[in-house]
């Protein structure tokens, strides 16, 4: 069973949603990950809170997109940005916001397509069983260390 990590950072930027699309598309696509769209959806979601939320958004800001993935098995999904611009960490929702809310769709999604899935200061994650058709979800723990960046950069 071979693990494979793949990275992008992009610029904190709206046109970045798009582009963090187009490369776990790629990503996936190259291996014919069956939950590829799923995975298009949950790092879109996660991106555009990053670019809405947090530092990232402010000029010069940044966002990584991190895939680590055992083709057949599973692939995880991380975003990693500058820290929160209020000082506030989101929290994963356990419930749908309620009728009528301004925020806290995007993460419910998230935590609705996800096998499991979190967030700490500066960085989301989400985990997907390859096909969840053919395979149990038997995936293995979230260590957040393991979206950490070379070199110990946040």
């Amino acid at each position: 069973m071979t693990t494979t990590t793949r990275s992008v950072v992009l610029p904190g930027v709206p046109a970045s949603v798009s582009a963090a699309r187009r490369f776990v598309s790629g990503v996936l696509g190259d291996v014919r990950c069956p939950a590829v769209t799923t995975a298009e959806l949950i790092v879109s979601e996660l991106v555009t809170n990053a670019v809405q939320h947090s530092r990232s958004g402010w000029d010069g800001g940044k966002v990584r997109v991190v895939l680590v993935l055992t083709p057949g098995q599973w692939v995880r999904l991380g975003v990693r940005d500058d820290g929160p611009a209020d000082g506030r960490v989101p929290v994963m929702p356990t419930t749908p916001p309620p009728p009528g809310a301004e925020d806290g769709r995007g993460l419910w999604l998230v935590a609705t397509l996800a096998d499991a899935c979190g967030y700490s200061t500066g960085h989301a994650w989400a985990r997907l069983a390859w096909d969840r058709e053919a395979l149990p979800a038997c995936l293995p723990d979230e260590p957040l260390a393991l979206f950490a960046l070379p070199g110990g950069d946040q």
